[in-house]
């Protein structure tokens, strides 16, 4: 197979090298000009280029689709679609790239691949020579460290399938982000092959940003080229996240919130896009490798560390600084992971923080930095006018009470029994301290009489044992019994006079309405019904699939059934029928007990205003003594109820 391999692959270069010519970027040469003859190098790079990128787009692809399935719940959201092999179909789909990947550099058999740069960020593993089996398991190894990095922010943790616009957005996201990634990857790919055949100008730069994010490549097909694949992401929204409120959605556990407040689709997409951009530069890292960027999220040469774009920084506490150098005392961050106590930016001490980033330390007996004061072993947060531990003067509100405080409890606030100047604070001081309960104080007039403010610095109010009738109090004995002449709304009830907290009082029953009484605490009670709502059920009733779906009675043979049939009319049209399901009408109730509960009720007899008791001997008329003789509307006649359709008159 390998002696067809190759001209196939000659084939497919020269294809390329003629699409980059004239397809992709616009006319980067002239079509008539004699093109350079492709080496067997240049067929090489090309292998593990293509390869390289297939490989990235396979598995990403396939881990989206599979967190997707997640989303709209076709699979168990327990499915490991990002780190481990998601479903069937996915594991299919991994094996096959997987598979795939073991036949990427075919095309470099007896090429030397020191040539093309290699080993680069990867690393031999096989030993002298670096052969395409180190490449391969360096292919394997990062592009999967590079999708898993892509995955953390394209998806935020899901724990339950989505419906609706929430699954839309989330969807959208993800696919946009995908799909730019892919176009901008195979631009910057053609266009450093490009450079490999001799097709594109050596002095553009394939790997630098376009406007506004850097200076451009040099060429503005490709600028144009990468730009489109940038408004993939950037410019398409997906609509369903405009009505979705994307802070709730859990992205800012991966996501740098760039505008602060809530986390918006802006954010996101930012997000996606540097994440992008360093996935970009690392997948082409791998095959072209170059002199180290930093930035690229790539570790290489002299650099200390590359979190790329996004993770470098020189604000961020052991961060990877902007310059690829790990952080360092005196870079102006104090970075844990380093064990400083502060970082000033500089090595001077006596600054509050030495040269060692080790902050100054109060308690050495020296005043020094931003301290007030320092008297070594002295020092003292108990102790009254002690210099406290932290090197400061005592003062009002550090709990210590000093020379010329009354009372000192720990915090500058009033109203709590020790004022913010340190004065005490109590009844009697003619303040209302709410703080303490009080809700008035005037001072030496506070006493237990009517219409005064209370020794404890209460209002008059019923029920304190003091009858005060500016408050329209008749009596007050003190107590929470309503009933033993002097109510808890400290009126009298039984004088027939409402007054006061009364709803009602003898004779004068105020508000009661129908169906409630007065009461012995001069308040209204409910009186029971007299009447009620019947609901009557048919022997075999609606449609059913399980006891649930009936009001009373089972389930059976796909109708409700219940214990009783009850017959619609004796005579007539509906002469021995069973009644029709849920019937309501009206009966007389009898209950054992009155308000505020009524106990059992018992049913003594039907409505007859209802109109549906008729005369035995003649079912056109209406009469009002169901179940008995009546002699005005039947001439003597039983009354029958009748529960069918309705007869003319």
């Amino acid at each position: 197979m390998e002696p067809m391999r190759a001209p196939l692959l000659a084939r497919l270069s020269l294809a390329l090298l003629s699409l980059l010519a004239v397809g992709a970027f616009g006319p980067l040469a002239s079509p008539a000009a004699a093109q350079p003859a492709v080496s067997q190098l240049d067929r090489c790079r090309a292998d593990l280029a293509v390869g390289t990128r297939r490989y990235l787009e396979h598995v990403l692809t396939a881990r989206v689709r599979c967190e997707i399935d997640v989303i709209k719940g076709k699979i168990p959201v327990s499915t490991d679609c990002l780190t481990g092999r998601g479903d069937a179909r996915t594991d299919a789909r991994l094996r096959s790239a997987e598979d795939a990947l073991t036949n990427v550099g075919a095309s470099c058999n007896g090429v030397n691949l020191i040539l093309l740069g290699f080993p680069g960020v990867c690393t031999d593993l096989t030993g002298d020579p670096f052969d395409t089996a180190d490449v391969q398991r360096c292919v394997l190894d990062k592009t999967n460290d590079t999708v898993s990095a892509l995955l953390d922010r394209y998806f935020p943790p899901i724990t339950d399938f989505y419906r609706g616009a929430a699954a839309q957005c989330l969807k959208g996201s993800a696919i946009d982000a995908t799909k730019s990634l892919k176009r901008v990857l195979r631009v910057r790919e053609a266009c450093l092959l490009g450079q490999q055949f001799l097709s594109v100008d050596q002095t553009v730069e394939c790997r630098d940003e376009i406007l506004p994010y850097g200076p451009g490549t040099g060429d503005a097909d490709i600028d144009r080229a990468i730009g489109r694949g940038y408004i993939r992401l950037l410019g398409a929204i997906p609509a369903a996240c405009v009505t979705v409120q994307i802070d709730d959605l859990g992205y800012q556990g991966a996501c740098e919130d760039q505008t602060g407040g809530l986390f918006t689709i802006f954010d996101l997409k930012d997000c996606l896009f540097r994440q992008n951009r360093v996935a970009t530069l690392a997948s082409l890292g791998i095959v072209f490798p170059t002199d180290p960027v930093c930035g690229d999220g790539i570790k290489a040469g002299d650099e200390e560390c590359d979190d790329g774009l996004a993770g470098n920084s020189d604000t961020k506490p052991d961060a990877c600084r902007t310059n690829c150098k790990l952080p360092y005392c005196h870079d102006g961050v104090k970075d844990p992971s380093n064990n400083e106590q502060c970082d000033d930016g500089n090595l001077v001490d006596g600054d509050c923080c030495s040269g060692e980033c080790v902050l100054d330390t109060c308690g050495d007996g020296t005043r020094n930095c931003t301290e007030q004061c320092d008297n070594g072993g002295a020092n003292s947060n108990t102790a009254p006018n002690a210099c406290r531990t932290n090197c400061t003067n005592p003062s009002c509100g550090d709990g210590v009470t000093d020379t010329g405080e009354e009372c000192d409890d720990g915090n500058k606030s009033s109203n709590d029994g020790c004022s913010s100047a340190c004065l005490s604070e109590y009844c009697g001081d003619e303040l209302v301290q709410s703080g303490l309960g009080e809700e008035c104080d005037n001072g030496i007039d506070n006493a237990d009489a009517p219409d005064a403010c209370r020794l404890d610095c209460k209002s008059p109010r019923c029920g304190d044992g003091i009858t005060d009738p500016s408050n329209g109090e008749d009596c007050d004995d003190g107590n929470s019994v309503d009933t033993d002449g002097c109510t808890n709304g400290c009126t009298i009830c039984g004088d027939n006079v409402r007054k006061g907290t009364e709803e009602c009082d003898g004779t004068d029953l105020g508000t009661c309405g129908g169906g409630e009484a007065c009461n012995g605490a001069c308040a209204c009670e409910k009186v029971c019904p007299t009447v009620g709502e019947l609901r009557l059920f048919a022997g075999v009733g609606r449609e059913c699939t399980t006891n649930a779906d009936c009001p009373v009675g089972t389930c059976d043979g796909g109708r409700c059934h219940t214990a009783t049939r009850l017959d619609s009319g004796w005579v007539g049209l509906a002469h021995n029928a069973d009644i029709n399901d849920d019937l309501k009408t009206r009966g007389y109730i009898s209950c054992d007990s009155h308000g505020p509960t009524c106990g059992q009720c018992n049913l003594t007899g039907l409505d007859p205003s209802l109109r549906s008791c008729r005369c035995a001997n003649d079912l056109r008329k209406v009469c009002d003594q169901p179940f008995a003789a009546d002699a005005n509307d039947c001439g003597g006649a039983t009354c029958e109820c009748y529960f069918g359709a309705p007869f003319p008159l």
